[in-house]
Order: C-alpha cells, then structure tokens, then sequence
C-alpha cells in the first residue's frame, strides 16, 4: 500500500493542474470575449462595394459593337458600345416603300382619271354630233310631209326620215345614259384621288415625324473608372433602359458591414476597422467608419428580434496599395472588426 500512495497523489496533482489550465482557459475566454464585446466588435456579414454607374441602352436595336471586357479600365468618353436601330431602319424601308407605292398608285389613278376625262368628252362631242342630226332629220321630215300633200313625194321617204328620226333619238338616248354613267364614274375617281392623295401625305408625314438621329447611337463613358460588369453581349437585341454595363469609379472601393443593432450603438463615425477578405484571408486591410446608416434597416434574423444596421468603411489607400491588382473587386465577401477604443482616429470620409 505505501508504494501506490506516491503514485495517488501524483495523479491527484495532475488532475488538479488539468482542471486548474481548464478553468484559466476559461476565464480567458470569458475575458476575451468580454474585452471583445467592450472594445471591439466582429461582423462577417461585409462585402467590398464601389461606387458604380449603371449604362443603359438610349434605344432599341441590336448591340453591333462592344468595344470592353470585364474588368477593363476604360477612359472618359471612350466608345464602350454602338447600337443600330434596325427597327428604325426597317420602319424608314417599310415607309419609304409604302411612300413609293402611294405616289405610283397616284400617278396611274391620275392617267385613268385623264383617259376617262378624254372618254367623257368624245360621248360628249357624239352626243351634239347626235343632237345635231336628230334635228336636221326633224327639219327634212316636216318638208317631206308638205310635198308628200302637195303629192310631190312618195310616202316611202317620210318613212325612211321617220327611221333614222327614231335611229337617232335612239342614239341620243343611250349617249345620256352613258355619259350619266361616265359622270358617276368620274365621281367615283374623283373621290378616289382624294382618298390616294390622303394616304400619301399621311405616309410623308409619318415619315418626317420619326425621331432624327436614331438610326444609330454611341454609347460612351461618363467617368473614368473599369468595367465591374459587363450584362451585354455582341449582336444581342437591346430594349431601351437596359442595363449594358456598371462603371465602377476610381478610388470608391469601400465595405458595407452589417451589424447588430446594439452593436452599432457602440461605435462612431472615425474608428479604425480591419477587414479581412475571404478571397485573400492572408491579406487584412485597414480601414475606418464614415458612415452608420441608421435609416436602413434589415429585419431580424430567425430566432432572433434585434435588428441589422449596414456599417460603412472607407479602406485605407496603404492598404489598397499593398494588395495585388485588380484584386480587388465590388462584390468579394468580408469580415470586419471594429477598434472601439480608439474614438476619430481617423478623419471621416467626406
């Protein structure tokens, strides 16, 4: 027995050392996280963003021409993009075409109008021509009675007068009925002219009514900056108001982080943040609050009743500076903790 009681109490003491590191351990935590929740505060909900301009097609028609790539740095009215209105295009072949058809239409109706006019006055120069001989008939009909008393003639040739008396009259007749239906007809020509020429004077007008201009449209850039996104593609139909391209602004990179609302009390506009990118977790970049948007809220999270505020942080140029180009990109994920200590120790971002 004696020889096993060193060996107790030795297992004992080290039980007592095992659970002694436990409870320090733990209290580190607790102080950590305590030291952590009075002087600093973690979000991994932040993400790099950038201040962007949105190019939206001015017309409809087909992309022809795109003159960028993703990520390219482009210049101050630099040609990013063309796009030809081939609407407007076949609109101006279709009026043009209606146009044309509408003036020949014209022209033959006038040519028809004019044969019909020269028809008009030949039944109109039989008809005298008729007239005419129906009365010289009359006349020589009335002599031939008076010698057919005086018993000069035979009765035969008053017949014959009587003839072509009835023959003429026949003719006169049917002359009228004709040249009646030849005035309706010319009515109806006449009628038909101002329907045609209606009809071209519309197409004229909506023809110089079409916007002058838009046959084709450049699209350049408004800034200098690079192109975050890129939604086109070449010899693609565009509507008008679609969104081509995002132009990101030179130096407006900064994070959005959002926080717990009883965090966001904690913190002020000038405290240091560092931000570490999922992307590069070996890089942290500094940064500093300049803005708590207090007016954009975002409902609880499940099982939870505390709002989210966003967190805005400027990045630091030095830090910019030291990462790899164009590494940095609107969209990467974050993680962000705030240096509560330190009160304006940097100057806020105008």
């Amino acid at each position: 027995m004696p020889i096993f009681a060193p060996v107790r109490q030795q297992k004992w003491r080290l039980l007592w050392v095992l659970l002694l590191l436990f409870i320090l351990s733990l209290l580190g935590v607790l102080g950590q996280s305590v030291w952590q929740s009075q002087y600093q505060q973690r979000s991994d909900n932040a993400y790099l963003k950038a201040d962007v301009v949105w190019l939206t097609a001015p017309i409809s028609g087909e992309l022809t021409a795109l003159a960028v790539r993703e990520q390219q740095q482009v210049a101050q009215g630099a040609v990013v993009a063309v796009i030809e209105d081939t609407e407007r295009a076949s609109r101006d072949t279709q009026l043009n075409a209606l146009t044309a058809l509408k003036t020949a239409a014209l022209d033959i109706h006038q040519q028809t109008e004019s044969a019909h006019q020269l028809l008009m006055e030949g039944l109109r120069r039989e008809q005298r021509v008729a007239q005419q001989a129906l009365a010289q008939l009359s006349q020589a009909q009335q002599r031939q009675k008076i010698l057919l008393q005086a018993g000069l003639v035979a009765a035969q040739s008053v017949d014959i007068l009587q003839a072509q008396l009835d023959t003429t009259a026949a003719r006169i007749g049917s002359l009228n009925a004709s040249i009646q239906a030849a005035e309706r007809q010319q009515q109806s020509l006449l009628n038909r002219r101002a329907q045609l020429e209606q009809e071209l004077q519309l197409a004229r007008q909506t023809a110089v009514a079409l916007p002058v201009g838009l046959g084709q449209a450049t699209i350049t850039a408004p800034i200098t900056g690079r192109i975050s996104s890129l939604s086109a593609q070449p010899n693609s139909r565009v509507t008008q108001g679609t969104r081509l391209m995002a132009l990101t602004a030179p130096d407006s990179l900064y994070v959005e982080a959002w926080f717990d609302e009883p965090q966001v009390s904690t913190m002020q506009v000038g405290q240091p943040v560092e931000i570490q990118l999922d992307a590069y977790p070996e890089q942290v970049l500094q940064g500093y609050i300049t803005q708590l948007r207090t007016d954009q809220v975002l409902p609880p999270l499940q099982n939870s009743l505390i709002r989210r505020l966003p967190v805005r942080i400027a990045l630091l140029d030095a830090s910019i500076a030291a990462m790899p180009a164009d590494s940095l990109r609107a969209g990467l994920a974050a993680s962000v903790q705030v240096d509560l200590r330190n009160t304006l120790r940097y100057p806020p971002q105008k």
